[in-house]
């Protein structure tokens, strides 16, 4: 069993210097600072876009017969190359099509870095798709190991129209949410401030889309943004007075076992494990980052809400014994009663006077 642990555990640094391509002592190099690339999300044919990554070889380790590979996604690249053997600049270069070659970069007694600077346009095939506008190979190595720079999304200009048109409806059910939650008796100010700012966004969007591709969606993306920080904070809200509501209506559960009312407790312990299931499902996506199911969500607040006053109806009936509750309608039959009596005793009176008079 030892010696099966042993194993797993070597298999899995394996896997982990894999995964980190280069950050691992068996890799070739070593990447100091990671690849910065401008812009750095969704880009649209045609950009222009830069990258720049610094990155190390550790001395004695590649062979003058073996070389690295640069490649990028980008179209009309040029790459400019700047190589130091300890802190000492020893080669400068511009390239189209790079592959460092280990007769420039085999330096035995010293460690090499080099600073990699590119520059290039998306390409208009790459629409719709994700492109890597970085890739170091040094597989071909005695040592191995490879460096990728995260996947962009190249928008499709055929989806602009969609992407506003689902933004639009996007806004106007965020717009019902907040007006649900201030009907609650929340403040909701900041969130129709966000609201108007991503409106802002889009009337930017569709001023650029004819003119600016790149410009109308980066605005697009802005307005997705800020949407997403709404749905996360109307999902904080919500989850916090769903646990509360909950709270509360347990509190009266154990009120109403006090009074006898059984039956009535155990009613709405039923109803807040139903709701504690669908609480627990949805805070787990809170956690995760992820903004929970929207309709999911805003159904089990008004529940509890429902089931919280129904509660207190409940309480307010076991505090108050139903001889109190009729007691009025008691003392009002009383009085009616009494003026019944009254009236009948007047006319038998007058009846009997009537008599004695022809009498």
């Amino acid at each position: 069993m030892n010696v099966m642990r042993k194993i797993l555990g070597i298999l899995a640094v394996l896997l982990l210097c894999t995964a980190f391509m280069g950050a691992c002592s068996g890799a070739v190099f070593t990447v100091t600072e990671n690849v910065a690339v401008n812009p750095s999300g969704p880009v649209s044919p045609g950009d222009k876009v830069t990258a720049k990554v610094t990155f190390e070889i550790p001395k004695n380790t590649l062979g003058i017969t073996e070389e690295f590979s640069l490649k990028t996604d980008l179209d009309n690249a040029v790459w400019s190359i700047k190589v130091y053997q300890g802190d000492s600049k020893i080669y400068v270069t511009t390239l189209y099509t790079p592959a460092l070659s280990g007769l420039v970069l085999h330096y035995p007694d010293q460690k090499v870095t080099l600073v990699v600077s590119l520059t290039g346009y998306v390409k208009s095939s790459s629409k719709g798709d994700e492109i890597t506008v970085l890739t170091i190979d040094a597989t071909g190595t005695k040592a191995g190991g490879n460096y990728v720079s995260s996947p962009q999304y190249v928008n499709d200009p055929d989806d602009l129209k969609g992407n506003l048109e689902e933004l639009n409806n996007r806004v106007k059910t965020t717009e019902g949410r907040i007006g649900v939650y201030a009907g609650y008796g929340f403040d909701t100010t900041s969130l129709t401030q966000k609201i108007t700012q991503v409106k802002s966004y889009i009337n930017t969007a569709i001023s650029a889309q004819s003119t600016d591709l790149s410009k109308a969606f980066s605005n697009i993306n802005s307005a997705k943004s800020v949407l997403d920080s709404v749905d996360m904070s109307l999902a904080k809200t919500g989850l916090d007075v769903t646990k509360k509501n909950m709270g509360q209506i347990e509190n009266v559960a154990n009120a109403l076992y006090e009074k006898g009312w059984d039956d009535d407790a155990r009613f709405l312990e039923g109803e807040v494990t139903l709701m504690e299931i669908t609480y627990d499902s949805l805070d787990k996506d809170y956690k995760s980052k992820t903004a929970p199911d929207a309709a999911k969500l805003d159904k089990l607040v008004a529940d509890s809400y429902d089931t919280l006053d129904e509660a207190n109806k409940l309480l307010e009936s076991a505090n108050n014994p139903l001889i109190l509750k009729i007691l009025p309608f008691i003392g009002g039959g009383i009085v009616i009663a009494g003026a019944v009596v009254g009236i009948i005793f007047l006319i038998r009176r007058r009846r009997a006077n009537s008599w004695d008079e022809l009498g």
